[in-house]
C-alpha cells in the first residue's frame, strides 16, 4: 500500500533514513532545545501540520524509523510548538535536535526545487552520527534525508581497494588555488586553502602554474595566486603520509598557465624536478593509465596537461602520469579519448555566452556522471560525446607509445570495440566576462523563485544529487514508480561515477553541502561497498 496525498493546510514531510541504524523520531519536548533569548516558547510554529502522527503499533510520540527505509507521505501534527524534531539511536539517551520551523540556508532553500543542509542542536561534546538534508518535492511536500556521518578526510578508507578510480564519484575543485582576483579570476574561497580542501574530501585538484623568476607560482590566467609549486607538493606529501591520508589518493592535474610565452621545456623540467625530489618521489604515481585504489593509496596521481613530447621524463609520455593526447578548448559538446582499456569522456565547456546559459552548462556537465547508454565506441554511430581524432606526437620511449590505433580499436577496420572501463571528467565551472563570472555561474544571483534571477550550478547540482540519493526514483511513492525503481536497481552497471570539478565547492555549507553528497553516492546502493564496510 502506498499512502495517498491529502489536501490540508500545511505541508507533508517525508523522512528518509539512508543509514544502517534504526533511528527514533521524537516529538515530545527535548531537554536539549532551549528557545533563543527573548523569544517565547510557542511563538514560532512548525510549518508541517497534519491530522495524524501514527505508524503501525508505534507510539504517537516516538516512531522508530528502521535502517535504509522511508516513512513517505505521512502528515505530521505540529512537530513542537517551537518547530523541532528530536532524533536518537534506540539505545541512547543522547539526541540531536533539528529545527524545522525556518530555513537554515535561505540561499539554497528558496525556489521551487530548493534544498538545504541542516545544522543540528546537540549537547556539548556530543558527536552527531548523521548528516541531514531537506528538499522540496513540490510546494507542499518536503523530504528530510538522514545520511550517515562519514568522515570526509578519509572516506576512501571505506571503499574496497580493488575498485578502479574510474568507478568512483570524486569531488574536485576547478582552479584549486585561485583564491584572488575577484570577480574575474577567483574560483575558490580564501578560507579553503589546499590543506582545508584535502580535509574536506576534495580528491581531484586543478593546479595551474606560471614561471616567475625561474620558479613555478600558482596563476589563473594573468592573475597571480601566489602559492609556490613546492609548497603545494609539501602540503600534498604531509597529508598523504598522515594517519588519515594513508588510505586516500589524490589526482593532480597540472597545467601551464603562461603557455603563450612558450618555455614549455622549462615548465616540464620544473614540474619533474619537484616530483623527483627524494622527499617527494615516493608519493607519486606516474604511469599513464587509470589505476585501482589499492595501487595508489597514500599517493598522488599526476594528470599532465603539459610536455607533449615527454622529454626528460622516464618512459617519455608514458611516465608523466595520465597524459591526455588532446584537450580542445571549450568544446560545447564535450570530447573523449582512449587510455589503454578506459574510454575517457570529458566536459570542459567554460566559455558560455552569458548567465542565461547556466542551465545548459549544468545539464551538459551533469549528464557525464551517469553511465553512457552504450559502453562501446562505434565508428558507424555517434557516441554520447564526439571522439576527437588522435594526434600523433613523438615519444622519447621506443618501447611504448602514447596511443596505438590498432590496439585500442580506433582503426576503421575494427569499427566496434568494447572498453572495460569508462571514466568521466566533468567541469561544473565556467567564466566569461562580464556576463558569466565564476561566482555568478557557481552561486547564481537574484531571486530565482520569483523569476528575478538565475540558480547557479552548485544549487542545481546539490538538488540533482539529493534526487539521486532520496528522490522518488529511489523511494517511490506509488506502485508505478516502485516498478520502475526495481527495474533500474536490477541493472548493477547503472551507477553514478566521475571526477567532478567545482568552483566555490564549500558553498553554502561545508559539512552539509555538495561534497558530502558526492561522497555518499559512492556508497548508496552499492552492495559490494556495504559488504566491505
Amino acid at each position: 500500500m502506498h499512502p495517498k496525498r491529502r489536501n490540508y493546510d500545511g505541508k507533508t514531510l517525508d523522512i528518509v533514513n539512508i543509514t544502517k541504524e534504526d533511528i527514533l523520531l521524537t516529538v515530545s519536548p527535548s531537554p536539549l532545545w532551549k528557545p533563543p533569548a527573548g523569544r517565547q516558547k510557542g511563538a514560532v510554529q512548525s510549518e508541517y501540520k497534519a491530522s495524524d502522527f501514527y505508524q503501525g503499533n508505534q507510539s504517537k510520540e516516538i516512531v522508530c524509523l528502521s535502517a535504509n527505509s522511508t516513512w513517505t507521505g505521512q502528515e505530521y501534527r505540529t512537530l513542537l510548538q517551537d518547530g523541532t524534531l528530536s532524533l536518537s539511536k534506540p539505545a541512547s539517551l543522547d539526541a540531536c535536535v533539528l529545527h524545522l520551523g525556518r530555513p537554515h540556508r535561505p540561499e539554497t532553500w528558496r525556489g521551487k526545487r530548493g534544498w538545504e543542509g541542516l545544522e543540528v542542536l546537540v549537547k556539548d561534546g556530543l558527536k552527531v552520527p548523521w548528516r541531514f538534508y531537506r528538499f522540496k518535492v513540490n510546494r507542499t511536500h518536503h523530504r528530510l534525508v538522514i545520511l550517515p556521518y562519514r568522515a570526509l578526510a578519509n572516506f576512501l578508507a571505506d571503499i574496497p581497494s580493488a575498485t578502479p578510480l574510474s568507478d568512483l564519484l570524486l569531488p574536485g575543485t576547478h582552479d584549486t588555488l585561485a583564491f584572488y582576483g575577484y570577480p574575474v579570476s577567483q574560483c575558490q574561497s580564501p578560507t579553503t586553502p589546499l590543506d582545508v580542501q584535502l580535509q574536506s574530501g576534495i580528491r581531484v585538484f586543478d593546479l595551474r602554474f606560471s614561471i616567475i623568476d625561474g620558479v613555478l607560482i600558482a596563476y589563473h590566467g594573468a592573475s597571480p595566486q601566489f602559492t609556490p609549486y613546492l609548497k603545494v607538493l609539501r602540503t600534498l606529501a604531509d597529508f598523504l603520509r598522515s594517519d588519515l591520508g594513508r588510505s586516500e589518493t589524490v589526482i593532480c592535474s597540472i597545467k601551464q598557465e603562461d603557455g603563450a610565452q612558450g618555455r614549455f621545456q622549462l615548465f616540464s623540467h620544473l614540474v619533474r624536478a619537484g616530483i623527483d625530489n627524494p622527499e617527494m618521489r615516493d608519493i607519486w604515481f606516474l604511469e599513464n593509465r587509470i589505476p585501482t585504489l589499492a595501487e595508489v593509496r597514500g599517493k598522488a596521481i599526476l594528470l599532465s596537461r603539459f610536455g607533449d613530447d615527454g622529454e626528460g621524463w622516464e618512459g617519455g609520455t608514458e611516465g608523466m602520469g595520465i597524459h591526455p593526447y588532446t584537450w580542445p578548448n571549450s568544446v560545447k559538446e564535450g570530447f573523449s579519448w582512449v587510455l589503454k582499456d578506459t574510454w575517457i569522456r570529458m566536459q570542459d565547456w567554460y566559455a558560455i555566452p552569458t548567465f542565461l546559459s547556466i542551465p545548459e552548462k549544468f545539464e551538459r556537465a551533469v549528464r557525464l556522471l551517469e553511465p553512457p547508454q552504450k559502453q562501446s565506441l562505434d565508428r558507424r554511430s555517434l557516441p554520447p560525446v564526439p571522439v576527437v581524432p588522435i594526434l600523433r606526437r613523438r615519444s622519447t620511449s621506443s618501447s611504448t607509445s602514447t596511443i596505438s590505433e590498432s590496439k585500442h580499436g580506433l582503426d576503421p577496420e575494427k569499427p566496434v570495440v568494447e572498453f572495460p572501463h569508462t571514466l568521466s571528467i566533468t567541469f561544473f565551472s565556467a567564466a566569461t566576462f562580464p556576463l558569466a563570472l565564476p561566482q555568478t555561474v557557481a552561486l547564481g544571483f537574484g531571486w530565482p523563485q520569483w523569476n528575478l534571477g538565475v540558480e547557479g550550478v552548485n544549487v542545481r547540482l546539490g538538488r540533482w544529487l539529493l534526487d539521486k540519493v532520496a528522490g522518488d526514483e529511489v523511494f517511490p511513492v506509488n506502485a508505478l514508480q516502485e516498478q520502475e525503481t526495481q527495474s533500474r536497481q536490477a541493472d548493477p552497471g547503472k551507477r553514478l561515477s566521475g571526477w567532478t570539478l567545482l568552483d566555490f565547492y564549500e558553498w553554502p555549507l561545508l559539512e552539509a553541502g555538495i561534497v558530502p553528497l558526492l561522497v555518499e553516492l559512492n556508497f548508496v546502493g552499492r552492495r559490494e561497498f556495504r559488504r566491505a564496510a
